[in-house]
């Protein structure tokens, strides 16, 4: 309730640093879960071979470090801007997450179209990529999502059907007609977020909140939205 409802004051209240901040020292926690305490997954009963440092879900952490790459932008010093971006670059990398790859990837295609300067940032990519195999224990990590993302930079094939194994697409489309059923109040608090034995939780916020709680909860939600709109 507290994000719901003052998530749009904070923003407002906030500085780029300030989120840059934090969020650097999101990244800088993946990458001391994976090269100094890789084995802390398994005893905590996290994902293992994928880090995520203090977000402890290696999704999130991807997206953390989306929103801080972006971010990183935004700052003036151009050594300071290069350095966060190679943190939060490899902190990505890191969590093995496809979507932060490929959000990495068009996040660069659209800063370098707004300036050539912008150049540099694809090269901090490939020297994180150079540091993570050459350098790293690829035993640490899960092997085919590993795998996967070598194939996207070596010679041969990529490998498609890693890629596509577990694919959000597919698991909301499972929710599609449990959302249709109740179209006026929802099912209710919880009951897309757990998983059962025929449904693994939804992982998406917009159709989380319409299916648990509905059109005066989603417009509640994304309110900023309307009133940019307007």
């Amino acid at each position: 309730m507290i994000a719901t409802i003052c998530s749009v004051t904070l923003l407002i209240n906030s500085k780029i640093k300030d989120f840059i901040f934090v969020l650097l020292l999101g990244a800088l926690s993946i990458i001391v879960n994976a090269l100094i305490f890789p084995e802390s997954n398994a005893a905590h009963n996290l994902v293992i071979g994928r880090f995520s440092g203090f977000f402890l879900n290696p999704n999130y952490a991807g997206s953390a470090c989306l929103i801080g790459f972006a971010l990183s932008y935004r700052l003036k010093s151009r050594w300071l801007m290069l350095m966060s971006q190679f943190a939060f670059t490899l902190g990505g990398i890191l969590t093995l997450s496809r979507t932060f790859v490929i959000v990495w990837l068009f996040i660069n295609i659209v800063a370098i179209i707004r300036s050539k300067k912008n150049l540099l940032a694809p090269m901090v990519g490939i020297g994180v990529l150079i540091v993570v195999f050459t350098f790293t224990d690829t035993k640490i990590f899960a092997s085919n999502r590993f795998s996967a993302l070598e194939s996207f930079f070596g010679d041969g094939p990529v490998e498609t059907k890693t890629l596509e194994e577990d694919s959000r697409t597919a698991t909301w489309a499972m929710y599609y007609d449990l959302i249709m059923e109740k179209p006026f109040l929802g099912h209710g608090f919880l009951k897309f977020q757990k998983h059962t034995a025929t449904l693994p939780g939804i992982h998406n916020t917009y159709l989380l909140i319409i299916g648990e709680a509905r059109n005066f909860c989603f417009l509640n939600f994304y309110r900023h939205l309307f009133i940019l709109v307007i």
